[in-house]
């Protein structure tokens, strides 16, 4: 905490932007670093983060249950062996999408690869799996190309006022969805109202603790900005004048 945004005009406040909504870079700051340092509040980082899984950069059983950490596990059997068996599509769509590869840098050819593994949950192939819980395994394979997705981020991103990718009344497959949602995304990514914010935030990891992305840290504040009342992110607010920000 302390740090000062990487690049911002003393003319104009410094914020963050997630889809439609935005907050002071120094309320972004404070939320960050307390999600990323106190797992005895029971955030979701290191324990999803640092989760072992499977040993490579394939989805594998134990990736299943990842989720799980995000409190969006899969909650049958049914759902899990419809996963197991999917696995091998999932994973030779998975192929062709590179690890090395921020979404903010990621070509329109390479965001439609993406939405294609997300296309995998269309039609409701795997009973149990939507975008939530299906974004939490793949996140974590390619944690700098695939964003998280959860009711929070879905209301910065499609319900907000002004939102970038509005509903609509006729229903989109996921995979199309994802492609709008994708690119709004990189554009959040690659226009930030403070140049950087996003790696200076992904930064505030402990310093032997496991690195995360700058998407993963867009999504923690997406994840705070995007609650209905949002009563956690104005706890941390608040902790700038001296209260334990206990919630």
């Amino acid at each position: 905490m302390g740090a000062k945004p990487p690049s911002t005009s003393d003319a104009t406040p410094a914020v963050v932007r997630v889809g439609a909504l935005t907050a002071p870079w120094d309320e972004a700051q404070r939320f960050v670093t307390r999600y990323l340092n106190t797992p005895a509040d029971h955030w979701s980082y290191p324990a999803y983060d640092a989760y072992p899984g499977g040993p490579d950069a394939s989805v594998s059983e134990q990736d299943l249950f990842a989720p799980t950490l995000l409190n969006a596990g899969i909650r049958s059997l049914e759902t899990y062996y419809a996963l197991c068996g999917a696995l091998r599509t999932i994973n030779e769509r998975l192929a062709v999408v590179p690890g090395d590869v921020d979404l903010a840098d990621a070509t329109d050819e390479q965001i439609a690869d993406v939405a294609r593994v997300i296309g995998v949950i269309d039609g409701r192939a795997i009973p149990g799996v939507q975008l939530t819980t299906y974004s939490k395994i793949l996140h974590r394979k390619r944690p700098r190309i695939f964003p998280l997705y959860d009711p929070h981020i879905e209301h910065c991103y499609q319900h907000a006022a002004n939102a970038p990718v509005p509903a609509v009344r006729e229903p989109r497959t996921w995979s199309e969805f994802a492609v709008l949602w994708l690119k709004a995304v990189r554009h959040d990514l690659r226009n930030p109202p403070v140049t950087g914010c996003w790696e200076t935030l992904a930064a505030l990891t402990p310093q032997s603790g496991q690195p995360i992305s700058p998407l993963r840290a867009l999504d923690i504040v997406g994840w705070g900005l995007g609650q209905p009342s949002r009563a956690k992110w104005k706890t941390f607010a608040a902790a700038a004048d001296g209260s334990n920000g206990k919630v």
